[in-house]
């Protein structure tokens, strides 16, 4: 028996399909998903061939209670609130493995050397909406029950790309699995385990539509660069002087001034300035594949300091304590 929090109860896939026509498989998916019982609950946004879609499962018809039809006569109860308790005992009816909301993102991309679309199906059963809204808590559950909700979304997604003919890219699976790549596994292998954390979780977030997962990443950044400076023996500098301990690495013979000037480009001054604006415009959207970038940029660089200064332990000069305390 384990402990399950709502993050691991969405499912993931990506498929592609032969197709130019994006408004055309956008509107067989709204076709597909309204027969099958869901509900569009938010307008599509989009850019350039670019599409995402929102879907949710119907509620049933519940007769109002006595009692709320006595408190909205009276004033006691918003039209809000009380649309709200209705959806609440909805979803309470519902089984808890059965996908309840259905993100999708469509554009327009290459698989196997064809054009076409790539799609990605995010389902989200009613277990992990009964926990987010905390109309339950976090649920201890075993092995087998786990296992058929993960059944019961993953063949659900199949089911989706299977009507659009969607040959599978990315078969589909949990989320936290959908997002952890090798990097992230390396991460945890050579003892950065907080670091790998804070990646997959960021990773996590930003897939399901939360920019709180950009602040993972920018504090993945400060951890990971404290972490290697300790790890080679030296007393880091704080987390929030990151560009301080790549100049330690530097200074060490890790890195030379252009791997160094590389580094700190796409590290500090590209990637890490870039999320602290985020943090400190909190109105600013990002959108999907600007945070995918910041991820995808973040990890290439950070497997490669920890391949050679970790996994080879790579030097390129030699260096003195005396030199490094003139620069400091």
């Amino acid at each position: 028996m384990r402990k399950i929090i709502a993050e691991n109860f969405v499912f993931k896939g990506k498929f592609f399909v032969a197709s130019k026509d994006i408004n055309k498989i956008k509107d067989i998916l709204i076709d597909f998903l309204q027969s099958e019982g869901f509900k569009q609950v938010k307008p599509f946004s989009f850019f350039h061939n670019y599409f995402s879609l929102t879907f949710c499962l119907q509620d049933l018809k519940i007769s109002i209670p006595l009692g709320l039809k006595i408190k909205r006569y009276f004033g006691m109860i918003s039209e809000m609130e009380l649309k709200t308790l209705i959806h609440f005992k909805s979803l309470s009816t519902k089984r808890d493995e059965i996908p309840y909301e259905v993100n999708i993102s469509m554009y327009m991309g290459k698989y196997k050397d064809l054009d076409g679309i790539i799609i990605e199906i995010t389902s989200k059963p009613v277990i992990y909406i009964k926990i987010a809204t905390q109309l339950i808590p976090e649920k201890i559950i075993n092995k087998e029950e786990y296992s058929f909700v993960n059944v019961e979304n993953t063949e659900f997604i199949r089911y989706v790309a299977k009507a659009l003919h969607g040959l599978i890219i990315e078969e589909p699976k949990p989320l936290k699995l959908y997002v952890t790549t090798e990097i992230i596994n390396n991460l945890e292998y050579f003892g950065f385990a907080n670091t790998a954390k804070m990646i997959r979780n960021g990773k996590e977030k930003i897939e399901l539509g939360n920019s709180d997962g950009l602040d993972d990443l920018r504090g993945a950044i400060e951890d990971f660069l404290y972490e290697i400076i300790l790890k080679i023996n030296e007393t880091p500098y704080p987390l929030d002087q990151s560009e301080k301990n790549i100049q330690k690495l530097k200074n060490r013979g890790y890195i030379n001034d252009d791997i160094k000037i590389l580094i700190e480009s796409i590290l500090h001054k590209g990637i890490y300035r870039f999320l602290s604006n985020v943090r400190s415009h909190p109105r600013k959207e990002v959108d999907l594949f600007t945070s995918r970038l910041c991820f995808d940029a973040t990890e290439d660089v950070i497997n490669n300091l920890m391949e050679r200064v970790i996994h080879y332990k790579l030097k390129t000069s030699n260096f003195s304590e005396e030199k490094e305390e003139q620069k400091n």
